[in-house]
């Protein structure tokens, strides 16, 4: 089965129907789409409310009506320059202005991704304009049409479409959809509760366990019990993962191949930028992982001996057999020996993997 989920978020003014596209599952996939393809099973929907002109200051509001913990980065392109910053971070069933200013007079573009609390890949909501982003908190600024990137790794924003207004709100969601803002909540909390290893199923009781555990009063503000589980949750996934590190100067490729109850999965591509690093998974590893790296003008920096199959295009394939049959290539993997732990960072120089030290 073969899954490419890599379309733009869109959205029309005045109009209250939501657009549904495709979400991104990986932190970085690649930089070209093919669109002809289309997922089959399974998959993770996103749907952008359409913008809407609001009467407050001219700015840029967004909404988060998703179930996750949300990190948003924003573009602005003007004067021969595009300037990036984040990050955001927007709690599920909240609102929050992300730029001031007239919007008429700036193209802005946006990308977010769900906070590394939670098990499995990253959930992403992007587009086609890959602009330069970095861990922590950043501002880039860019001659437009630069790809350099050093120190940080490109990821695909979507550009809003103003429509001549000065000022919109920009609303995320997923499929199933969530009625309103406060199931959104609802749901984020849940969510929350099964990452830190309590009971998500539950909610209710659970959480006025955690609350009592962490001496959280009954009127403690949301964002104070969302930063508590996110907390909790991270010190239970850490150090889990699996993370690429390019130690080259120039951008690198990187498809990763694991197994995921019972079927091999193979995803590309994630762009790590020269000399930074990009977290592609974030669940414990509890099996092999195979790497394929490619660098500059396609040269191949990591490959090995076992076959699995990969498009030239962002990908998401299950299955390791057939490749041909479904329009697909093969290509040689190279597993690494994760030594039984949860975590692993893969560093890439020039010459290919580095040895980890014994």
């Amino acid at each position: 089965m073969t899954k490419a989920r890599l379309l733009p978020l869109t959205a029309s003014p005045g109009k209250s129907r939501p657009i549904r596209d495709r979400a991104l599952e990986e932190v970085v996939p690649g930089q070209r789409r093919n669109r002809g393809l289309r997922p089959s099973g399974a998959a993770l929907w996103i749907c952008a409310i359409a913008l809407i002109p609001a009467p407050a200051a001219a700015a840029l509001k967004l909404c988060n009506q998703t179930s996750y913990i949300l990190e948003i980065a924003t573009g602005v392109a003007r004067a021969g320059e595009v300037i990036t910053q984040g990050w955001t971070r927007l709690i599920p069933g909240a609102c929050k202005t992300v730029l001031a200013g007239d919007l008429r007079l700036q193209t802005s573009f946006v990308y977010a991704h769900s906070a590394r609390a939670y098990d499995g890949p990253r959930k992403a909501w992007g587009g086609m304009h890959w602009l330069c982003a970095r861990e922590g908190d950043f501002r880039t600024a860019e001659p437009v049409g630069d790809t350099s990137c050093v120190g940080g790794q490109r990821l695909p924003f979507f550009q809003l479409s103003g429509h001549g207004q000065e000022n919109w709100t920009q609303t995320f969601g997923q499929t199933p959809a969530l009625a309103s803002r406060a199931a959104a909540q609802a749901a984020g909390l849940a969510r929350l509760l099964t990452s830190a290893g309590l009971d998500g199923t539950h909610p209710g009781p659970a959480l006025a366990r955690f609350r009592a555990r962490m001496h959280l009063s009954a009127q403690a503000p949301t964002t104070a019990v969302f930063d508590a589980l996110e907390s909790a949750a991270l010190s239970r996934a850490a150090p889990n993962g699996y993370e690429v590190c390019n130690d080259t100067a120039a951008p690198i490729f990187v498809a990763l191949a694991d197994r995921e109850q019972h079927h091999w999965h193979t995803r590309g591509w994630w762009h790590v930028g020269p000399v930074a690093c990009a977290q592609a998974l974030t669940a414990p590893l509890k099996g092999k992982v195979y790497l394929l790296v490619d660098g500059a003008k396609g040269k191949r920096l990591v490959s090995g001996p076992t076959q699995f199959c990969i498009t030239s295009i962002t990908f998401d394939v299950e299955g390791n057999g057939s490749c041909a049959a479904r329009g697909l290539k093969p290509a040689g993997f190279l597993p690494t020996n994760l030594h039984h732990h949860p975590g692993y960072i893969a560093h890439v120089d020039a010459n290919g993997l580095v040895p980890r030290p014994r």
